[in-house]
């Protein structure tokens, strides 16, 4: 049984990449740093006892550390079942 319908979730660490620091061609991005930043944060509902949805943040970014600092940010929705 949930108790609560409403959950916020959040996520700080680094990312590994293995795209172009620098000199990246036209519709490409220079990250600058091998390791960046990641930070991911969420709000979800409970929708059943099995269900679950929640819409996400997440950005990676070297915060200005290296020459380069392109960055790359999503938004999504997750949905979750348990079994």
């Amino acid at each position: 049984m949930f108790e609560t319908p409403f959950y916020l979730e959040g996520t700080f660490g680094a990312a590994v990449n293995d795209g172009y620091l620098t000199g990246a061609p036209e519709g490409r991005k220079n990250f600058g740093c091998r390791v960046n930043f990641y930070e991911r944060f969420g709000v979800g509902a409970n929708l059943s006892e099995t269900m679950t949805a929640t819409l996400t943040y997440e950005h990676t970014s070297n915060n200005g550390w290296c020459d380069a600092n392109d960055g790359l940010s999503n938004f999504g929705l997750r949905v979750g079942w348990k079994f």
